[in-house]
């Protein structure tokens, strides 16, 4: 009787040891969940490099084709997203010298998270900070005014916007009307003056700091300003 109850006691004991394997692996099998190109086009990327320049990289659906959008103040590149074990690599210049490559995961709601992005090929650059976002979470712009809270004097102290986010006026005082001409990037997550010069980004932190809500690059200008709702 005595042996009985030991061999239940030791069923019992592996029976749990199975059960929390088997918790434990669909855990993983969650969290590794392989990701789809389509799955980015809620997202978009903040990208800011050694050489003081900024980057945004945004992703949209094009006839059931997935295309990524590089974008600088001067500057654009489009490729098609090709997921490899949850890795994209962005070619730059189709020729293999800068190419871009991102590393996703997400969770068990299917949240994709940026684990790593770094520059590969025979020219790159530094990255000093890159942050992806939901479209949703960025903050709207129209109608609103951006005071400089990080950056350089040469940068204009506040940035106001028309409602239909086609006009700016950057200024050393609040009362400017928008009159110069830009337009939005990504579904509204960032835009460029159509002189080519500038380059804006808007996010709902950055560096963890959640007042500022704009970053921006001035190609004639040495760094990137951060700016806050005004």
């Amino acid at each position: 009787m005595k042996n009985l109850k030991n061999i239940l006691k030791i069923t019992a004991m592996l029976l749990v040891l199975l059960s929390l394997a088997a918790c434990k692996k669909d855990k993983i099998d969650n969290t590794t969940k392989e990701i789809k190109a389509n799955d980015l086009v809620d997202y978009y990327v903040a990208i800011e490099r050694a050489d003081n320049s900024l980057r945004l990289v945004h992703f949209t659906n094009e006839s059931d084709l997935i295309k990524a959008y590089y974008d600088a103040p001067d500057l654009r590149r489009i490729s098609t997203v090709t997921m490899v074990g949850n890795k994209f690599l962005f070619d730059l210049n189709g020729n293999g010298e800068s190419v871009l490559e991102f590393a996703f995961s997400n969770d068990t709601f299917g949240n994709i998270s940026l684990d790593g992005l770094k520059f590969s090929g025979t020219t790159t650059v530094e990255i000093l900070n890159a942050e992806m976002f939901k479209r949703n979470e960025a903050p709207n712009w129209g109608g609103k005014t951006f005071i400089r809270e990080v950056g350089i004097v040469e940068y204009f102290k506040y940035y106001r916007f028309s409602e239909d986010k086609k006009l700016f006026a950057n200024s050393t005082v609040t009362t400017n009307v928008p009159f110069l001409e830009c337009y939005a990037l990504g579904d509204n997550v960032g835009f460029k003056d159509n002189n080519g010069n500038l380059l804006g980004i808007f996010v709902p932190s950055w560096k963890g700091n959640k007042n500022i809500k704009m970053l921006l690059k001035n190609k004639n200008i040495t760094g990137v300003a951060q700016y806050q709702n005004n």
